[in-house]
C-alpha cells in the first residue's frame, strides 16, 4: 500500500511538472518570444522589410519577364554587356524568370553620346548603346505596374533623362552593351519593347 502510495506521488509531481511547462511555452509565445516564420523573399530578408513603395500590386504584368545577365567586357574598364542566353533557357519571346523575383532594373541615360570603343568585338558592337547604364536597387519584379513606373523609378535614382533599358536600345533582342559597371549580382531586369508577354509591367502603348 506505501508503494502504491508513492507511485501516485510521484506521478502526480510529474504532472504538475507537465503543466508547468507547457504553461511557461504558452506564455513565452504569446508574448512574442517564440513566434512563427515569418514569409522570407527571394533574397532572404523579411517580406515586410521591402520597400513598401514597391510593394507587388495584385493582377498586374504577366507571369514572367526578363532578367538579363550582366557581365564585365574583358580587356574594357567601363564596358559592360547585357545578354540573355537562349542556350541557358533565357527567352526574350515569353520571359525566362518569374515576376515574383528581385533584381536591380538596368536603366539607360537616354541623352548619353558614347562613342563605339576601339576595339569592340564585332558581336558586341553591334548591339552597342551610346547612353550610360545603371541599376536600381532590387525590387520585386511585378511591384511595378507599368512601363511609365519603370522609367520614373530610372528618373527617381539617377536623374533627368534616364529611363528603363530596353533590348531595342542595343539593337537586338538579345543583347545590349554600353559604358557602366557591374551590378551586384549577375541578372537585371529589362524592358522588352516589342513583346508585351516578355514584361512584368503593362507596356506603353506605343510599344504594341
Amino acid at each position: 500500500m506505501e508503494n502504491q502510495n508513492t507511485a501516485v506521488t510521484v506521478l502526480t509531481l510529474l504532472f504538475g511538472v507537465l503543466i508547468g511547462i507547457m504553461s511557461v511555452i504558452s506564455l513565452l509565445f504569446f508574448s512574442g518570444v517564440i513566434s512563427v516564420d515569418r514569409p522570407i523573399t527571394n533574397e532572404g530578408a523579411p517580406a515586410e522589410n521591402i520597400n513598401s513603395d514597391f510593394a507587388p500590386p495584385a493582377g498586374v504584368g504577366n507571369d514572367k519577364g526578363i532578367g538579363m545577365s550582366v557581365d564585365k567586357l574583358e580587356g574594357f574598364d567601363d564596358v559592360i554587356s547585357l545578354s540573355c542566353d537562349s542556350k541557358a533557357g533565357c527567352n526574350s519571346g515569353s520571359g525566362n524568370l518569374t515576376c515574383d523575383k528581385i533584381l536591380p532594373m538596368a536603366c539607360v541615360n537616354s541623352y548619353g553620346r558614347n562613342p563605339l570603343p576601339t576595339g569592340l568585338p564585332d558581336a558586341k558592337s553591334g548591339s552597342w548603346t551610346m547612353g550610360e547604364i545603371g541599376f536600381t536597387e532590387p525590387i520585386v519584379g511585378n511591384s511595378i505596374k507599368t512601363a511609365d513606373d519603370g522609367h520614373s523609378l530610372c528618373e527617381q535614382t539617377f536623374g533627368d533623362g534616364w529611363r528603363m533599358l530596353n533590348n531595342q536600345d542595343g539593337n537586338s533582342a538579345l543583347s545590349v552593351t554600353g559604358i557602366g559597371t557591374v551590378v551586384r549580382g549577375s541578372l537585371a531586369w529589362i524592358d522588352i519593347s516589342n513583346n508585351n508577354s516578355s514584361n512584368c509591367w503593362t507596356p506603353r502603348a506605343e510599344y504594341n
